[in-house]
Protein backbone atom coordinates (compact mmCIF):
# COMPACT_ATOMS: atom_id res chain seq x y z
CA UNK A 1 0.00 0.00 0.00
CA UNK A 2 1.19 3.53 -0.78
CA UNK A 3 -0.28 6.64 0.71
CA UNK A 4 0.75 9.77 -0.11
CA UNK A 5 0.23 11.39 3.77
CA UNK A 6 -2.01 14.45 4.96
CA UNK A 7 -1.73 17.63 3.11
CA UNK A 8 -1.79 20.59 5.34
CA UNK A 9 -5.39 22.05 6.54
CA UNK A 10 -8.39 19.95 5.53
CA UNK A 11 -6.90 18.38 2.68
CA UNK A 12 -6.42 14.60 2.70
CA UNK A 13 -5.05 12.32 0.59
CA UNK A 14 -5.38 8.50 1.01
CA UNK A 15 -4.56 5.38 -1.11
CA UNK A 16 -6.92 2.47 -0.52
CA UNK A 17 -5.14 -0.06 -2.81
CA UNK A 18 -2.29 -0.14 -5.05
CA UNK A 19 -2.14 -3.52 -6.85
CA UNK A 20 0.83 -4.57 -8.94
CA UNK A 21 1.65 -0.87 -9.64
CA UNK A 22 4.31 1.56 -8.41
CA UNK A 23 5.77 4.85 -9.03
CA UNK A 24 8.05 3.74 -11.74
CA UNK A 25 6.08 0.63 -12.69
CA UNK A 26 3.95 -0.38 -15.74
CA UNK A 27 2.52 1.67 -18.16
CA UNK A 28 -1.37 0.73 -19.37
CA UNK A 29 0.20 0.45 -22.82
CA UNK A 30 0.21 -2.98 -24.36
CA UNK A 31 3.17 -4.50 -26.15
CA UNK A 32 2.57 -5.45 -29.50
CA UNK A 33 1.75 -8.81 -30.21
CA UNK A 34 -0.56 -9.24 -27.23
CA UNK A 35 -4.01 -10.67 -28.03
CA UNK A 36 -6.57 -8.88 -26.51
CA UNK A 37 -8.76 -9.96 -23.43
CA UNK A 38 -12.30 -11.76 -24.14
CA UNK A 39 -14.15 -9.11 -21.52
CA UNK A 40 -16.06 -10.74 -18.95
CA UNK A 41 -18.52 -7.86 -18.08
CA UNK A 42 -21.01 -6.84 -20.07
CA UNK A 43 -21.70 -3.22 -20.98
CA UNK A 44 -24.71 -1.58 -19.13
CA UNK A 45 -28.08 -1.61 -21.17
CA UNK A 46 -28.53 1.93 -19.42
CA UNK A 47 -26.27 5.26 -20.42
CA UNK A 48 -26.97 7.62 -17.80
CA UNK A 49 -26.21 11.33 -18.10
CA UNK A 50 -23.21 12.55 -16.33
CA UNK A 51 -23.83 14.55 -13.29
CA UNK A 52 -22.70 17.65 -12.97
CA UNK A 53 -20.48 17.95 -9.55
CA UNK A 54 -18.53 21.08 -10.36
CA UNK A 55 -19.65 23.18 -7.86
CA UNK A 56 -20.37 20.52 -4.94
CA UNK A 57 -18.64 21.18 -1.51
CA UNK A 58 -16.56 19.22 -0.31
CA UNK A 59 -15.10 17.73 -3.17
CA UNK A 60 -14.72 13.98 -2.89
CA UNK A 61 -12.36 12.77 -5.66
CA UNK A 62 -11.77 9.05 -6.25
CA UNK A 63 -8.90 8.16 -8.73
CA UNK A 64 -8.56 4.88 -9.94
CA UNK A 65 -5.34 3.85 -12.15
CA UNK A 66 -1.92 2.80 -12.46
CA UNK A 67 1.56 4.66 -12.34
CA UNK A 68 0.64 7.31 -14.38
CA UNK A 69 -2.21 8.20 -12.04
CA UNK A 70 -0.28 7.50 -8.91
CA UNK A 71 2.06 10.34 -10.05
CA UNK A 72 -0.56 12.66 -10.73
CA UNK A 73 -2.57 12.26 -7.22
CA UNK A 74 -0.73 14.03 -4.61
CA UNK A 75 -0.54 16.86 -7.39
CA UNK A 76 -3.86 17.40 -8.10
CA UNK A 77 -4.35 17.25 -4.61
CA UNK A 78 -2.31 20.33 -3.65
CA UNK A 79 -4.24 21.90 -6.45
CA UNK A 80 -7.78 21.49 -4.97
CA UNK A 81 -6.40 22.73 -2.15
CA UNK A 82 -5.48 25.73 -3.45
CA UNK A 83 -8.19 26.21 -5.64
CA UNK A 84 -10.60 25.28 -3.15
CA UNK A 85 -9.38 26.39 0.30
CA UNK A 86 -11.08 25.90 3.65
CA UNK A 87 -13.17 22.75 2.50
CA UNK A 88 -13.19 19.07 3.75
CA UNK A 89 -11.81 18.05 0.55
CA UNK A 90 -10.47 14.25 -0.07
CA UNK A 91 -9.04 12.43 -2.88
CA UNK A 92 -8.68 8.44 -2.52
CA UNK A 93 -6.34 6.55 -4.89
CA UNK A 94 -6.69 3.36 -5.94
CA UNK A 95 -4.18 1.33 -7.78
CA UNK A 96 -4.61 -1.01 -10.84
CA UNK A 97 -2.42 -2.15 -13.67
CA UNK A 98 -5.67 -1.86 -15.69
CA UNK A 99 -9.05 -1.25 -15.27
CA UNK A 100 -10.89 -4.67 -16.31
CA UNK A 101 -9.03 -5.61 -13.15
CA UNK A 102 -10.86 -2.72 -11.00
CA UNK A 103 -14.27 -3.74 -12.44
CA UNK A 104 -13.33 -7.53 -11.31
CA UNK A 105 -12.89 -6.16 -7.95
CA UNK A 106 -15.64 -6.04 -4.82
CA UNK A 107 -13.33 -3.76 -2.78
CA UNK A 108 -13.01 -1.31 -5.55
CA UNK A 109 -17.04 -1.37 -6.62
CA UNK A 110 -18.23 -1.10 -3.13
CA UNK A 111 -15.62 2.29 -2.96
CA UNK A 112 -17.51 3.06 -6.56
CA UNK A 113 -21.08 2.92 -5.01
CA UNK A 114 -20.76 3.52 -1.24
CA UNK A 115 -18.30 6.46 -1.05
CA UNK A 116 -20.09 9.52 -1.95
CA UNK A 117 -18.03 10.56 -4.10
CA UNK A 118 -18.56 13.67 -6.04
CA UNK A 119 -15.85 12.88 -8.92
CA UNK A 120 -14.90 9.17 -10.39
CA UNK A 121 -11.37 9.37 -12.45
CA UNK A 122 -10.99 6.30 -14.62
CA UNK A 123 -7.30 5.97 -15.74
CA UNK A 124 -5.86 2.63 -16.97
CA UNK A 125 -7.77 1.24 -20.06
CA UNK A 126 -6.13 -1.42 -22.43
CA UNK A 127 -4.83 -0.25 -25.32
CA UNK A 128 -2.28 -1.48 -28.20
CA UNK A 129 0.89 0.51 -28.68
CA UNK A 130 0.92 -0.53 -32.50
CA UNK A 131 -2.54 0.50 -32.98
CA UNK A 132 -3.35 -2.93 -34.26
CA UNK A 133 -5.27 -4.84 -31.65
CA UNK A 134 -8.53 -2.96 -30.08
CA UNK A 135 -9.11 -4.03 -26.35
CA UNK A 136 -12.38 -4.46 -24.75
CA UNK A 137 -13.73 -0.98 -23.54
CA UNK A 138 -17.11 -2.92 -21.17
CA UNK A 139 -15.12 -3.09 -17.88
CA UNK A 140 -14.36 0.82 -18.35
CA UNK A 141 -18.08 1.11 -19.65
CA UNK A 142 -18.90 -0.93 -16.54
CA UNK A 143 -17.42 1.15 -14.32
CA UNK A 144 -18.92 4.54 -15.55
CA UNK A 145 -21.92 3.35 -15.29
CA UNK A 146 -21.44 2.49 -11.70
CA UNK A 147 -19.98 5.93 -10.83
CA UNK A 148 -23.20 7.68 -12.21
CA UNK A 149 -25.78 5.81 -10.89
CA UNK A 150 -23.88 6.43 -6.99
CA UNK A 151 -23.91 10.32 -8.28
CA UNK A 152 -20.50 10.77 -9.20
CA UNK A 153 -18.76 12.92 -12.25
CA UNK A 154 -17.28 10.49 -14.01
CA UNK A 155 -14.17 11.38 -15.68
CA UNK A 156 -12.14 9.59 -18.32
CA UNK A 157 -8.10 10.51 -17.99
CA UNK A 158 -6.36 9.33 -21.35
CA UNK A 159 -2.40 9.64 -20.40
CA UNK A 160 0.21 11.29 -21.82
CA UNK A 161 1.81 10.22 -24.91
CA UNK A 162 5.18 8.31 -24.41
CA UNK A 163 8.44 10.47 -25.06
CA UNK A 164 9.22 10.83 -28.89
CA UNK A 165 5.31 9.84 -30.29
CA UNK A 166 3.93 12.68 -31.34
CA UNK A 167 0.99 10.20 -32.36
CA UNK A 168 0.24 8.52 -29.11
CA UNK A 169 -1.33 11.55 -27.06
CA UNK A 170 -4.02 11.80 -29.65
CA UNK A 171 -4.83 7.82 -30.64
CA UNK A 172 -5.31 7.20 -26.77
CA UNK A 173 -7.52 10.32 -26.01
CA UNK A 174 -9.71 9.33 -29.95
CA UNK A 175 -9.76 6.17 -27.86
CA UNK A 176 -11.24 7.23 -24.61
CA UNK A 177 -13.78 9.69 -26.18
CA UNK A 178 -15.00 6.49 -28.53
CA UNK A 179 -15.87 4.86 -24.43
CA UNK A 180 -17.85 8.15 -23.79
CA UNK A 181 -20.03 8.03 -27.20
CA UNK A 182 -20.78 4.44 -25.96
CA UNK A 183 -21.18 5.50 -22.34
CA UNK A 184 -21.55 9.21 -21.43
CA UNK A 185 -18.40 10.49 -19.28
CA UNK A 186 -16.80 13.56 -19.35
CA UNK A 187 -12.66 12.64 -21.15
CA UNK A 188 -9.79 14.85 -19.80
CA UNK A 189 -7.69 15.93 -22.54
CA UNK A 190 -4.51 15.03 -21.33
CA UNK A 191 -2.95 13.91 -24.40
CA UNK A 192 -3.82 17.11 -26.94
CA UNK A 193 -2.89 19.68 -24.01
CA UNK A 194 0.79 17.86 -23.74
CA UNK A 195 0.96 17.84 -27.03
CA UNK A 196 0.59 21.73 -27.23
CA UNK A 197 2.71 21.58 -24.22
CA UNK A 198 5.71 20.35 -26.08
CA UNK A 199 5.71 22.37 -28.97
CA UNK A 200 6.26 25.50 -27.23
CA UNK A 201 9.39 27.29 -26.77
CA UNK A 202 11.18 27.32 -23.09
CA UNK A 203 8.54 24.54 -21.50
CA UNK A 204 11.30 22.43 -19.77
CA UNK A 205 11.06 17.94 -19.98
CA UNK A 206 7.48 16.61 -19.06
CA UNK A 207 8.96 12.93 -19.02
CA UNK A 208 10.54 11.16 -16.71
CA UNK A 209 14.41 9.08 -17.81
CA UNK A 210 12.05 6.27 -18.78
CA UNK A 211 10.33 8.20 -21.71
CA UNK A 212 7.25 6.89 -20.39
CA UNK A 213 6.07 7.88 -17.32
CA UNK A 214 5.98 11.64 -16.60
CA UNK A 215 8.04 13.73 -14.03
CA UNK A 216 6.94 15.79 -11.15
CA UNK A 217 6.29 19.16 -14.30
CA UNK A 218 4.88 16.80 -16.25
CA UNK A 219 2.35 15.20 -13.36
CA UNK A 220 1.60 18.91 -12.74
CA UNK A 221 0.57 19.48 -16.05
CA UNK A 222 -1.74 16.59 -15.93
CA UNK A 223 -3.39 17.45 -12.63
CA UNK A 224 -3.88 21.19 -14.14
CA UNK A 225 -6.21 19.33 -16.89
CA UNK A 226 -8.14 17.08 -14.01
CA UNK A 227 -8.45 19.94 -11.93
CA UNK A 228 -10.37 22.30 -14.48
CA UNK A 229 -12.01 19.24 -15.52
CA UNK A 230 -13.20 19.14 -12.29
CA UNK A 231 -14.17 22.13 -10.98
CA UNK A 232 -14.93 23.81 -14.10
CA UNK A 233 -12.16 26.83 -13.39
CA UNK A 234 -9.43 28.32 -15.42
CA UNK A 235 -5.97 26.62 -14.38
CA UNK A 236 -4.76 29.86 -15.21
CA UNK A 237 -6.87 31.39 -12.09
CA UNK A 238 -4.70 28.80 -9.71
CA UNK A 239 -1.82 30.70 -8.20
CA UNK A 240 2.12 29.65 -8.49
CA UNK A 241 2.57 27.88 -5.14
CA UNK A 242 6.64 27.25 -4.03
CA UNK A 243 5.39 23.51 -2.68
CA UNK A 244 4.56 22.87 -6.46
CA UNK A 245 7.23 21.40 -8.90
CA UNK A 246 8.88 23.87 -11.55
CA UNK A 247 9.22 27.77 -10.94
CA UNK A 248 6.78 30.08 -10.78
CA UNK A 249 7.09 31.11 -14.17
CA UNK A 250 7.13 27.58 -15.38
CA UNK A 251 4.04 26.62 -13.69
CA UNK A 252 2.38 29.88 -15.06
CA UNK A 253 2.90 28.79 -18.79
CA UNK A 254 2.05 25.26 -18.06
CA UNK A 255 -1.53 26.58 -16.30
CA UNK A 256 -1.81 29.27 -19.45
CA UNK A 257 -1.25 25.89 -21.74
CA UNK A 258 -3.90 23.78 -20.14
CA UNK A 259 -6.58 26.85 -19.94
CA UNK A 260 -6.01 27.90 -23.89
CA UNK A 261 -6.48 24.19 -24.72
CA UNK A 262 -9.66 23.67 -22.71
CA UNK A 263 -11.34 26.76 -23.87
CA UNK A 264 -11.26 25.12 -27.28
CA UNK A 265 -12.33 22.00 -26.51
CA UNK A 266 -15.44 20.38 -24.46
CA UNK A 267 -14.50 17.93 -21.62
CA UNK A 268 -17.97 17.28 -20.29
CA UNK A 269 -21.20 16.69 -22.01
CA UNK A 270 -22.79 19.70 -20.12
CA UNK A 271 -20.48 22.06 -20.77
Amino acid sequence: MQGFGVQQGLWAVSALLLAACGGGGSSQAVVPGEEPGTGVISPPAANLQVPDRRQARPIRVLLIGNSHASGVAPQLSRLLQLGLPANDNELSFIGFVFLDSAAASSSALQQIQQGGWTHLILQGQKYSQSGIVDYPTSETEFLLDKGKAAGSQTILFPEHPQYGDSAEGQRVYQLHLGIARQQSSCVAPVGPVWDLALLQPGVPRLHSNDGNHANALGSLLSAYVLYQVITGQSAELLPEQSSLPGSTAEQAKLQQITAQLLSSKQSCPFE
